[in-house]
């Protein structure tokens, strides 16, 4: 499958419908790189312990301005999902599935700081086969001085296509109606990659919702 542009990720996103049959609406340029910069994973002075999930975790975020990326939301402010895909043939997303695998293995449990600041990651793996050559499904949990922030997180690749879902939780235990709503927009774009690019545009959500910041 040869890289798509950006222009094609957003018409393939765009098409996306919720369970309700409202149009997904795709999220900008500029507000795509502040989601980007909010799930990095940490300034340049941060730490983690085990010292070795620094590197894992970052590179399993799956984020780089070089790479095409389109971003769509779906559903009510204040319970949307965010749907992101990527395309990407240098290898760069490739190393990144691996070290969320890694992430999955060695670092479920990991103490991020930076300067005076710490916040405790915990991630926990959900049994869901998505569609795709290799995908991960699993709940991310930050706490620090504030509440608690739980994220339901799906990741996916076929090809040079990398497909990433998250949605807000209100604690660690998604409801299988939101394990199934997301899966289906990560899976629809998958299953119809291939497919003539679509010409109408959905409409664009400047303000993506947080998402939190870990792998």
């Amino acid at each position: 499958m040869r890289v798509q542009s950006s222009q094609e990720l957003q018409a393939m996103l765009g098409n996306l419908r919720a369970p309700d049959g409202v149009m997904s609406r795709l999220i900008d340029e500029a507000a795509i790189q502040d989601m980007q910069d909010s799930m990095a994973v940490g300034p340049a002075d941060m730490t983690t312990d085990p010292a070795k999930c620094r590197d894992l975790l970052k590179a399993g975020e799956l984020v780089d301005y070089r790479i095409p990326t389109a971003a769509a939301v779906l559903g009510p402010q204040a319970n949307m999902s965010v749907i992101m895909a990527s395309s990407d043939d240098s290898g760069y997303f490739w190393q990144g599935m691996y070290s969320i695998d890694k992430v999955l293995g060695y670092c479920t449990e990991v103490t991020i700081s930076s300067g005076n600041q710490y916040v405790h990651s915990s991630l926990t793996r959900l049994n869901l086969d998505l569609h795709g050559s290799k995908s991960f499904t699993y709940v991310t949990t930050i706490t620090g001085s504030g509440s608690p922030i739980h994220v339901l997180r799906m990741v996916t690749m076929s090809g040079n296509l990398f497909v990433t879902g998250v949605h807000p939780l209100p604690d660690a235990r998604p409801t299988d109606a939101v394990i199934r709503e997301l899966s289906s927009y990560v899976n629809a774009i998958v299953d119809h990659a291939g497919d003539p690019v679509p010409t109408t545009p959905a409409t664009k959500q400047p303000t993506p919702p947080q998402t939190g910041n870990s792998a």
